[in-house]
C-alpha cells in the first residue's frame, strides 16, 4: 500500500471542501452528516493517538482520532455570544492563555506558504497546508477543550465547519509581538465577517493591543498524511538541544542543511557541496548503515520549525523504513500537536 502524501481526499469529501470557498467566512455542511467532518478529521492520521507523553505531570492533549470521537456523539455547541449591544454582536470568540503558539505556528506557515486556511470546528481547529510539489505537509489540530473560551455558532448540522483563509505574511505581523506569557482572543465581529480580530492582552504588564487579518477566499490543501500508529520515535530530541544544533547549523551551513535518517537514528550535517564541517545525530544513528531518508532542506525552514522549541518539551522525528515521509512531530503548548512531513527521496 502506498503510504506516501496522497493527493486527493475520498468520497465526496473533495467537493465539499471545494464549496468552501465561496465566501470568507462561512460553514460548511453536506447531506452526507454522519461521515463528512470524521472523513477529514482521520485524514490528520499523522496527528494522533502515537504522541508520546512529554512528562507525567503534563497528558499530551489528545489526537484528532480521539477527539473524533466527540464529533461522533454530536455535542451540541454553545450559541456564540448573544449578550453583545447591537453592532458589535460576534461571529465566534476564541480564547487562550498560550498566544505563542499562534505565533510559532505563524513563522511556520510564512516560511512555506503564501497563504494557509483555518478550519474551525466543535472539536477545534485543524490546520493542513502543502506545498505545491507535495514535498513539505504541515498539520496542526488544537483542541477546544483546551482553550479558555471556544464560541462558535451553532449550526443545524453539527459536522458544519468554519473556513478562515488569510495570508500567512498578515498573519505572523498580527502575532509578531506576543510573547510567553500574553494571552489572545480572536473573535469575527458578525458585521464583519471579513476581518480576524487578534487581541492580545498581559496583565501583568498592562498590556492590550489589536490586531487585524484580512480574510481571503483560499485554497485547501489536498494532501493527507499516514498514520504512524505502528512506529514509535525514530529519535526523540529535547526542543532546545534541537533549537540550539540549527542554530549551530546555521553558522556553518548558510543556505542548506543535509539530514539522514535511518529508523532507529538520524543525523544533520552540513551540505556535500558546503566547505566546513558541521554534524548532530540523535537517536541510534549508525554510521555506513544506509539512509532511509536523505535531503538537502533550507536552513531557512529547518529554522521555523526550529521555533516550536517556545511551545514544546521535545521534538519527535519518525522516519520508517517503508515510503512514508519523514515526519517530526511538536506538542502546541496544552493546546495540540504540529506536524511537519518532510516527502525526501533517499540519494544513494
Amino acid at each position: 500500500m502506498d503510504t506516501r502524501l496522497k493527493t486527493g481526499y475520498s468520497s465526496d469529501i473533495s467537493a465539499i471542501l471545494a464549496a468552501a470557498r465561496t465566501s470568507s467566512v462561512e460553514n460548511t455542511s453536506s447531506q452526507s452528516t454522519n461521515n463528512d467532518i470524521n472523513e477529514i478529521l482521520n485524514f490528520a492520521q499523522g496527528i494522533n493517538t502515537e504522541e508520546e507523553k512529554e512528562d507525567e505531570q503534563r497528558p499530551i492533549t489528545p489526537g484528532i482520532n480521539q477527539i473524533d470521537n466527540q464529533v461522533k456523539q454530536n455535542v451540541i455547541l454553545q450559541p456564540a455570544i448573544q449578550s453583545q449591544p447591537a453592532g458589535s454582536q460576534k461571529f465566534l470568540e476564541i480564547s487562550t492563555d498560550q498566544a505563542l503558539v499562534f505565533k510559532c505556528l505563524a513563522k511556520l506557515l510564512l516560511k512555506n506558504f503564501t497563504d494557509s486556511t483555518i478550519l474551525i470546528m466543535e472539536s477545534g481547529m485543524y490546520l493542513s497546508e502543502s506545498t505545491e510539489e507535495g514535498s513539505v505537509l504541515i498539520e496542526c489540530f488544537l483542541n477546544s477543550q483546551q482553550f479558555l473560551s471556544f464560541n462558535i455558532p451553532k449550526f443545524e448540522d453539527p459536522s458544519s465547519t468554519i473556513s478562515l483563509g488569510f495570508s500567512t505574511k498578515d498573519f505572523l505581523q498580527a502575532t509578531e509581538g506576543i510573547t510567553k506569557t500574553d494571552d489572545i482572543k480572536m473573535f469575527i465581529l458578525a458585521h464583519n465577517t471579513n476581518m480576524l480580530c487578534l487581541e492580545i492582552t498581559n496583565a501583568a504588564k498592562k498590556k492590550k493591543s489589536q490586531k487585524f487579518i484580512s480574510l481571503k477566499k483560499t485554497t485547501l490543501g489536498n494532501l493527507t498524511s499516514p498514520s504512524y500508529t505502528d512506529h514509535k520515535p525514530t529519535a526523540t530530541i529535547l526542543a532546545s538541544q534541537f533549537k540550539r544544533a540549527i542554530v549551530d547549523a546555521k553558522k556553518v551551513s548558510k543556505q542548506m542543511v543535509r539530514i539522514r535518517a535511518q529508523e532507529h537514528g538520524a543525523v544533520m550535517e552540513s551540505a556535500a557541496s558546503q566547505i566546513g564541517g558541521f554534524k548532530e545525530s540523535w537517536g541510534d544513528w549508525r554510521e555506513g548503515l544506509p539512509a532511509i531518508y536523505d535531503e538537502c532542506i533550507t536552513t531557512a525552514r529547518l529554522h521555523a520549525i526550529a521555533e516550536l522549541a517556545q511551545i514544546t518539551r521535545t521534538i519527535r522525528i519518525y522516519c520508517c523504513s517503508d515510503d512514508r515521509p519523514l515526519k517530526i512531530s511538536a506538542n502546541a503548548g496544552d493546546l495540540g500537536t504540529i506536524c511537519i512531513y518532510l516527502d525526501g527521496l533517499s540519494k544513494e
